[in-house]
C-alpha cells in the first residue's frame, strides 16, 4: 500500500491495492442512512434519487477476496484521451450528451476528464494503454478499502470539498481538485464529477450468487 508507478503511455499515476477480503455492497441500514442523507438534498434530481429500488442492487453485502491490482489514480483526461484518438486507436467523443455544452468534447479543457464516452471506446483506451477496465469489486474496494465506509473519506455526508456532486458545479471539474476526498488508497474522484466504467456485465440480483473470490460479474446480460 502507498506504492505507485507511471504508465509510460499516457502518464497516468497508478495506485496499488494490496489482496485481502472486504465487504462489497450495502446493508439495508447503510441504505437507510443513505436515503436519510439523499432526502436532505435540494433539488428535483436529488429528490428522483431518494428511492430505495435505486440501492437494492447493492444487497446482501457480502464478504469478497481479491487479489492485488492496480488502478488509475484519477479519471482519465481529454489530454490523455486524446493520444489514443491520434493514434488511431480510439474514437473521438463526439455525441453531445452534456445538454449542449461542446467544451469537454473538444479537448479544450486538457485536464478534465474525458465525457460522453461509451463501453467499447472505454475499453479501446484501455487497451491501447496497457492496462485494463477494473471489475466492479475492484472498483468498490478500491473506493471504500476495507473498513467499510459507505464514502471514500468515511461515512460523513458529502460536502463540495469531497466530491463534485449535483448541487456543487454544473459541469465535470479537473482532475486532482478534491484530495480531501481520497479513498484510502488514495484515488480520486470515485464519487461525483463523472460517471466511471467497469468491465462487468450487469445483474441486479448478482451479489446474492457472487462468488467468494475475485467475482467477474454476470455471464451474460443487456447491460
Amino acid at each position: 500500500p502507498g506504492t505507485t508507478q507511471i504508465s509510460e503511455t499516457d502518464g497516468m499515476v497508478l495506485l496499488y491495492v494490496p489482496e485481502g477480503p472486504f465487504r462489497m455492497g450495502s446493508t439495508d441500514e447503510d441504505i437507510d442512512d443513505l436515503l436519510n442523507v439523499c432526502s436532505q438534498r435540494p433539488g428535483e434530481e436529488s429528490s428522483y434519487l431518494c428511492e430505495r429500488h435505486w440501492y437494492e442492487p447493492e444487497t446482501p453485502q457480502h464478504e469478497v477476496y481479491l487479489d492485488a491490482f492496480w488502478i488509475d489514480q484519477t479519471e482519465v483526461t481529454n489530454d490523455q484521451f486524446r493520444k489514443c484518438v491520434l493514434e488511431g486507436d480510439c474514437l473521438s467523443p463526439t455525441r453531445n450528451c452534456l445538454g449542449g455544452n461542446p467544451s469537454y468534447l473538444n479537448y479544450e479543457k486538457g485536464n478534465y476528464p474525458v465525457v460522453c464516452m461509451d463501453w467499447l471506446n472505454a475499453q479501446a483506451y484501455c487497451e491501447w494503454s496497457g492496462r485494463r477496465l477494473p471489475t466492479e469489486a475492484e472498483w468498490e474496494k478500491a473506493g471504500r478499502g476495507e473498513d467499510g465506509r459507505i464514502f471514500t473519506w468515511g461515512d460523513n455526508s458529502p460536502r463540495c470539498y469531497l466530491a463534485n456532486y449535483v448541487t456543487c458545479e454544473a459541469y465535470a471539474g479537473e482532475v486532482v481538485q478534491r484530495p480531501d476526498g481520497a479513498s484510502p488508497y488514495g484515488v480520486l474522484d470515485m464519487l461525483g464529477n463523472v460517471e466511471e466504467w467497469v468491465a462487468d456485465w450487469y445483474d441486479f440480483e448478482y451479489y446474492a450468487s457472487s462468488p467468494y473470490e475475485n467475482p467477474l460479474g454476470s455471464d451474460t446480460s443487456n447491460h
